[in-house]
């Protein structure tokens, strides 16, 4: 019997924050569309539809037994959502799309793909197949037994050096038996905390554009005020800051008052990581996002050196434990830097980015504290 390649590539789009993960695609008659899950009656991209739309026939072309490709690109990209299969090279044994008759030959490489999305922390099976091939990998990965969650829930680990939760899902193929409306309601629990932190986003986005330059002019200096008036600020030797983009507290003028009493170290992004550099006004250049870093060549600052960070964000909220929850902008960057450090970390921000609450995930770093123009 013939051994057949996957006919697709990763869809690993920037920021990804969930990788689902099916068996292997079907025979290509049988395809709909160039992408994944691509069979008319499997119901995935309906379920999709029914979670975020409230409507099954969302993905659908009107009038045509094909799912719209390009629709479901963007809304893949827009949500962070990545995708892939357990396999990579399969044997059927049988000519049709069920798993039953599908023999792996060759595993897929996961954490090949976890590596090029950093902000990937959720791994999502979506059918029996698809589960038993993915607790081998993770079990050989994590160099012990990882068991299979039952459907709908998800069971946490570590393997590929980071933290991540597997969470298994029913098959949305239309022999597993379940009616779609409850197929949906197992999927809509998946994507209950990236949906609030969505609207977190979406309605600090708007405050942002009605928040006035004269606002954030009043609100920027009794920030900082609170800031030098702190004792953990008095203390610190090396601080660690950021060069503020629209919608945080600009960081500029501060900056330039106290590097000549402190030192002063700013982030640099480099791959997937923060590298942190030594300030000077005359070595920025536009980086990340166009964002202003020191240049490569700027003196390099370990992790354990800085006595304090003053870390931005897109919203902030105490904790139950008296932390402080942060929402940034889903890069991941500050949850892996912040572990590292050996100092108090303090969010700033401006007042109407702090929040009843922040959903906080397994991988989500809390702060020491918060800074504001009231507190």
């Amino acid at each position: 019997m013939n051994i057949e390649d996957h006919p697709l590539r990763p869809f690993l789009p920037e920021g990804a924050n969930t990788l689902f993960l099916g068996s292997f695609p079907p025979p290509r008659e049988r395809w709909s569309m160039e992408f994944f899950y691509p069979n008319w009656i499997n119901d995935f991209w309906r379920v999709m539809g029914l979670v975020f739309y409230s409507d099954p026939k969302h993905f659908e072309l009107p009038g045509r037994k094909a799912f719209d490709r390009e629709a479901i690109v963007r809304f893949a990209a827009r949500q962070g959502l990545a995708f892939f299969d357990t396999a990579s090279r399969v044997r059927r044994l049988k000519g049709n799309a069920s798993d039953a008759f599908l023999e792996i030959v060759e595993p897929s490489d996961i954490g090949g793909m976890l590596s090029q999305m950093p902000a990937c922390h959720r791994l999502v099976t979506t059918g029996g197949k698809a589960a038993e091939e993915l607790q081998r990998i993770l079990s050989a990965a994590a160099g012990k037994e990882i068991s299979i969650p039952a459907i709908g829930s998800c069971t946490h680990l570590e393997a590929f050096g980071r933290e991540l939760s597997w969470f298994r899902m029913p098959s949305t193929s239309r022999a597993y038996p379940l009616p779609l409306e409850k197929k949906a309601a197992f999927y809509r629990t998946l994507f209950t905390t990236a949906l609030a932190k969505k609207e977190i986003r979406r309605r600090m986005k708007e405050l942002q554009n009605a928040f006035t330059p004269e606002q954030a002019e009043a609100e920027c200096t009794r920030i900082w005020t609170r800031v030098e008036a702190s004792e953990a600020f008095r203390k610190a030797r090396t601080v660690l800051l950021y060069m503020d983009i629209p919608g945080e507290v600009a960081t500029r003028a501060f900056i330039d008052r106290w590097k000549g009493e402190k030192r002063i170290v700013i982030p640099l992004v480099r791959g997937k990581e923060l590298e942190l550099k030594e300030y000077d006004s005359g070595r920025l250049v536009p980086g990340y996002k166009g964002i202003l870093e020191p240049s490569e060549d700027s003196h390099t600052v370990q992790p354990g050196e800085t006595d304090l960070a003053l870390v931005p964000g897109v919203a902030f909220a105490r904790t139950a434990d008296g932390r402080v929850a942060r929402l940034g902008r889903g890069g991941g960057f500050y949850d892996r830097l912040l572990p590292t450090l050996k100092c108090p970390c303090i969010g700033v921000c401006y007042s109407y980015r702090v929040v009843d609450e922040v959903p906080v995930e397994d991988w989500d770093v809390t702060l020491d504290g918060i800074v504001t123009s009231s507190f």
